[in-house]
């Protein structure tokens, strides 16, 4: 009899261990069945929104002379208007986050290896989280002192007039961190495959652009164009792509 249930116990134990694989594999997960690539698609439509929102008027930007004060304010939007646009920019610095945290596990999982990129993109994330978060809260600063504002009180019109130039463009600088997520990722890409070299390749250009735009012309407020077409591109792309993690 001991003999008999030792051979039924050696033949049930080799059935367990495909079990196991199994549920392994079925572990794995494609990035479409991930939140993060959804993230994506929200802060890079969220923060391209965003900068339809701005403070300033079109008016202030069709002049080539030193405005007045006066001009300034009446050049202002109204509260409300400022406010969406900062809330668009909360919106994008929050699913920002999980989209670069997320790219980064799955970046983390297919390159082992490189840690330091591991690293770099954790830093990133948390950099343009704060700094989106900071432009934003310039934003409904602004809003206060603006037509329509609760803290008028609070603001003489000479302030509110220079915020509003300072939200402006801060706001649209503060996507600055991400390009460090977009080398990275663009560099991982093409030397890794984890994503098409094509890819990679379009993230590069764009990281290379803004980098070039911000240095050379002093131009920090191209990194909220580069940023959302950088995240539509990576986010579209782990949608379709087979490999699970």
């Amino acid at each position: 009899m001991t003999t008999v249930a030792y051979a039924a116990q050696s033949t049930a134990t080799p059935s367990a261990t495909p079990s196991v694989a199994e549920s392994s594999a079925r572990a794995l997960r494609r990035p479409r069945h991930s939140v993060w690539p959804y993230a994506g698609v929200v802060s890079a439509l969220s923060g391209a929104t965003s900068l339809l929102f701005l403070s300033q008027g079109g008016a202030q930007f069709a002049i080539d002379h030193v405005p007045t004060t006066k001009f300034v304010l009446e050049s202002m939007h109204g509260a409300t208007f400022i406010k969406f646009g900062g809330a668009m920019g909360l919106l994008s610095a929050v699913a920002g986050m999980f989209f670069l945290l997320g790219l980064g596990d799955f970046v983390q999982k297919l390159s082992p290896r490189r840690t330091t990129v591991h690293a770099i993109m954790r830093v990133s994330a948390s950099a343009f989280v704060a700094s989106v978060a900071i432009g934003a809260m310039m934003r409904y600063i602004v809003a206060g002192g603006a037509k329509g504002g609760i803290d008028k009180n609070l603001y003489t019109h000479e302030a509110v007039s220079t915020l509003s130039s300072l939200a402006d463009q801060l706001t649209t600088a503060s996507y600055l961190p991400a390009l460090i997520a977009v080398a990275s990722v663009g560099w991982v890409s093409v030397r890794d495959r984890i994503l098409p070299r094509l890819v990679g390749a379009g993230a590069l250009v764009l990281g290379t652009a803004s980098t070039c735009a911000t240095l050379v012309l002093g131009l920090p407020y191209s990194s909220i164009i580069d940023y959302p077409l950088f995240a539509l591109l990576i986010s579209i792309t782990a949608l379709f792509s087979r490999k699970a993690v």
